[in-house]
């Protein structure tokens, strides 16, 4: 009877210590298995050629549902840009307005606007390209914002800089921002071509442009030709297309800072295009552009968008709907007509984020 009891006991006590090992490997591997760090863009496939549940295609349709709400007055922030001496300034619209996802959309689909932290943890280790005009620049902005503890004034002038480009890299966090000045479609074109040459492409790459083209162009049709060959270039992106037109390509030895390396270079990027927001004429600050740029041209526009099939699911692109958004919130959120509140591209961003969250089948958590 002694000899049995000692036997139990002991397999209590192997039973406790082993349940105690579990425990103890469990709390210190737990946070290497979040929702967020377990996301590595290049062990996903792009959505637009992944196979999509109808639950994850609806909550793509619901992500541009948002609402606005006032919390308060509408203010405007003054940023000095470049040299003392040339004393030039940018003025943004800093509203009173927010936003937020209608009630319906995140009940359904459980979006959530991310904190610093979480943003950081799900686009750790990326490389992400912002290419177009001054509403991409303002894009980049809002990641910024978001990312870094608060933008010091050394940085904003070289973000402001007037039709340049601009990088940052969080060395941390191995996370890098390009933007890139392309006011024109055609300039989005050769950017792409660029990539394709090089072998080498972004995790996330997101492009907008036609402001420039309506101003001073203004020829809708010509504006639809450009994105239809927009749409060949980064057709190129898929590896079956590189094999076909360059043939079998070396491996390109690794860039600064290790963000593009040989398991990369033939990776299509998460592609998304920030299109024409609500032009509102009447708040427009020259002649030229309350002639040029009318809400008969912006229709026109975005028409000419929709037929191109430069669009998920016809084409490579994402749209981040910044019209419906700012159409959402204007005249309050516009300081000039063109140009929108922080909170506007912010509701942008969250967009972007959260889409790529669908896409990697997570569901938006903290």
């Amino acid at each position: 009877m002694a000899t049995r009891h000692a036997v139990a006991c002991n397999r209590v006590v192997l039973l406790s210590v082993a349940v105690f090992i579990l425990l103890l490997v469990y709390v210190h591997l737990l946070p290497y298995f979040s929702p967020f760090s377990s996301l590595g863009f290049r062990s996903l496939k792009t959505f637009a050629s992944s196979s999509s549940s109808s639950s994850r295609d609806y909550c793509l349709s619901c992500l541009h549902e948002i609402e606005w709400r006032q919390t308060g007055p509408t203010q405007i922030s003054v940023v000095r840009v470049g040299e003392a001496a040339a004393n030039k300034t940018v003025e943004r619209i800093v509203s009173g307005r927010d936003w937020q996802w209608k009630p319906k959309a995140l009940e359904d689909c459980g979006f959530r606007e991310l904190g610093r932290q979480q943003a950081l943890q799900l686009l750790h280790g990326s490389w992400i390209v912002v290419a177009g005009d001054s509403q991409a620049r303002f894009l980049l902005v809002a990641m910024l914002e978001l990312l870094l503890p608060s933008i010091d004034e050394h940085l904003r002038p070289q973000i402001f800089k007037s039709h340049s480009n601009f990088q940052y890299v969080l060395e941390e966090e191995q996370v890098r921002l390009d933007y890139v000045w392309a006011p024109f479609v055609t300039n989005l074109t050769e950017l792409s071509l660029d990539f394709h040459r090089n072998q080498s492409y972004p995790d996330v790459l997101v492009m907008g442009a036609g402001l420039w083209h309506m101003l001073y162009i203004t020829d809708a049709a010509d504006y639809g030709s450009s994105l239809v060959n927009l749409k060949r270039a980064v057709g190129l992106f898929s590896p079956s297309a590189s094999n076909v037109d360059s043939g079998p390509s070396e491996p390109a030895a690794e860039e600064e800072e290790g963000f593009v390396t040989e398991k990369n270079l033939l990776m299509p990027p998460h592609m998304f295009w920030l299109n024409l927001p609500m032009l509102i004429p009447s708040l427009m600050q020259t002649d030229m552009k309350r002639q040029k740029m009318t809400r008969r041209q912006n229709d026109l526009y975005d028409e000419q968008l929709h037929r191109s099939k430069i669009l998920h699911p016809e084409g490579p692109f994402l749209l981040l709907d910044i019209r419906k958004l700012s159409g959402g919130c204007s005249p309050e959120c516009s300081l000039d007509g063109i140009h929108y509140s922080n909170a506007t591209y912010r509701a942008v961003l969250h967009v972007l984020i959260n889409t790529l969250v669908i896409a990697a089948h997570q569901p938006p958590s903290t």
